[in-house]
């Protein structure tokens, strides 16, 4: 299963950048940086991994903003279950903090 080697390939890298020091391994990556220029490879470039780690980043911080507007519904649910279970009054019009809370939050007039 390809999914598996790349998993034990992207350990094994990871354990080797924690195995090394910075230093160590610009020394080690010294002569491949050569002469990935003199083959006119953009040596800028991020690659898969930084790739993986930029995706990564980003996926996180959209769950982050995911889990704050989830949080955000269930309040308004919650506001909206109070707002229904309210005893009908008369023919007065219904008015309720939950309900003005909505209003306002929403900006609906």
């Amino acid at each position: 299963m390809a999914l598996k080697d790349d998993l034990e390939k992207l350990k094994l890298i990871d354990s080797l950048f924690h195995a090394f020091t910075l230093e160590e391994m610009k020394e080690l990556a010294g002569r491949d940086l050569v002469v990935s220029k003199l083959r006119g490879v953009d040596v800028n470039h991020i690659g898969p991994i930084g790739e993986l780690y930029e995706t990564m980043i980003r996926l996180r911080d959209d769950n982050t903003m995911l889990k704050a507007q989830m949080v955000e519904l269930k309040s308004d649910i919650q506001d909206i279950v109070r707002v229904l279970n309210l005893p009908l009054p008369a023919p007065v019009p219904i008015y309720s903090q939950h309900l003005q809370n909505l209003k306002s939050k929403h900006n609906i007039y």
